[in-house]
């Protein structure tokens, strides 16, 4: 099987670095790469999950709100191509007729998540997706542990960034937006 690109600059990359690609840890390690980093990027290469709404039997009361929490995610931090680890929790406004299917809340959370990224920019992003599927508001928290920090420069593992984005009812409504972040922190 003929070597691809990147597993060529991979191997150049550990020549580079001092080490011996051919070696027995090492030889299989430029294809495993390349396998992972294209796991790490496909959010490029596949299509954005659709947010599907359905229509409720009842009507939502006016100032209902829709949590959900914790959502895991891995991205890479753009500047550095290292990992950031995280969690997402989205709190929505519906429409008092029509909610997002609970699914597909993680399912955007993911695919947005895998391309490099800086999370003050995914955070927005899923903050609009949530709106452009039809939600009166929205309020996304994230929380992310980022690899680049852990590793290299300040080197301390325990630093956590937290980001947030306000959208539509929510930005507009202080008390509104003072209950999605309750039912996030708590």
């Amino acid at each position: 099987m003929e070597e691809n690109v990147l597993e060529v600059a991979i191997k150049k990359f550990l020549e580079e670095m001092g080490e011996d690609p051919s070696r027995p840890g090492l030889s299989e390690t430029p294809e495993r790469y390349v396998r992972a980093l294209r796991e790490l990027f496909k959010g490029l290469e596949t299509p954005k999950p659709e947010l599907k709404t359905f229509k409720t039997e009842y009507l939502l009361g006016e100032n209902d709100l829709i949590v959900v929490k914790n959502v895991s995610f891995s991205s890479l931090c753009e500047h550095h191509l290292l990992p950031i680890l995280g969690r997402a929790s989205i709190v929505y406004h519906p429409k008092r007729d029509e909610v997002i299917g609970l699914s597909k809340i993680p399912r955007i959370v993911k695919w947005l998540a895998k391309r490099p990224m800086l999370q003050e920019r995914f955070t927005a992003m899923i903050a609009d997706e949530i709106m452009k599927a039809g939600a009166r508001g929205v309020y996304v928290l994230v929380r992310a542990k980022h690899s680049c920090v852990a590793v290299r420069g300040v080197e301390d593992p325990d630093v956590e960034m937290i980001t947030e984005a306000v959208r539509g009812t929510l930005e507009a409504n202080p008390s509104l937006l003072e209950r999605a972040r309750k039912l996030v922190l708590d």
